[in-house]
């Protein structure tokens, strides 16, 4: 049936896939499921929970970044180079690769509005920092990156991670107060050899359950660099 999706992955099997007993009455846009299609938010969880199970599926980050990409406008465009729709904005779903006009996009159950339906951007952004490793926790941060490549550099206005062999750092922009970091040791370097690093000097740490933890002073509104790295040779 020419799959998979070139621009990520359909929340049903075609209906005329072998095996597709189960079909919505009537069947839509050639799914199995009503009203079929590539849609963002399903597929942000899909990316999301690919992401979670990095270290216990055997390639969990290539397939979550590979579903990241294909969700992007870039993919869209160069799926389907001819058409518009699609390449500067979307609403929250597209045709999936079996449907009879694959290259569209749009719910396709009214034509009420356009392009309202933030998914498309929302759930790249909120999948890109998942796969970067950020997250936020009650007193602070866990930084452990599901990126399928060990060199990175990822800088967003309020955060930002990076990562190469030997160091992983980062910055915040910080509403208030300090926080607690639980930081993964960098590719090659082990948590009970690591250092850590806050604005360019080194900071206790200890190690808890394998990620290396310190706290991290910082004024309301200033941007603070961290950083692990292994011991100074």
């Amino acid at each position: 049936m020419q799959g998979p999706s070139l621009i990520g992955s359909a929340i049903a099997p075609a209906s005329n896939d072998p095996g597709a007993s189960e079909q919505s009455e009537p069947p839509v846009n050639d799914s199995t499921e009503w009203p079929g299609g590539a849609w963002y938010s399903p597929n942000g969880w899909m990316t999301w929970a690919l992401a979670e199970l990095d270290g216990v599926v055997p390639d969990a980050a290539s397939y979550a970044w590979d579903e990241l990409v294909r969700n992007t406008l870039r993919a869209h465009a160069v799926a389907f180079p001819d058409h518009w729709d699609g390449v500067i904005s979307v609403d929250d779903v597209c045709a999936a690769y079996y449907a009879p006009a694959p290259e569209s996009c749009g719910i396709g159950l009214t034509s009420d509005y356009n392009t309202q339906i933030l998914h498309q951007p929302a759930w790249s952004l909120f999948d890109f920092l998942k796969l970067a490793g950020v997250e936020a926790t009650g007193s602070g941060y866990r930084v452990v990156p599901h990126l399928p490549m060990t060199t990175f550099n990822v800088r967003l206005p309020l955060v930002g991670v990076a990562q190469e062999p030997g160091l992983i750092r980062g910055y915040l922009r910080i509403s208030g107060g300090g926080v607690t970091m639980l930081v993964a040791p960098p590719p090659g370097v082990s948590a009970a050899d690591a250092v850590a690093w806050v604005d360019g000097a080194v900071v206790p740490h200890t190690v808890v359950d394998g990620l290396v933890a310190f706290t991290m002073p910082a004024a309301e509104g200033d941007v603070t660099d961290w950083g692990v790295t292994g011991p100074a040779s």
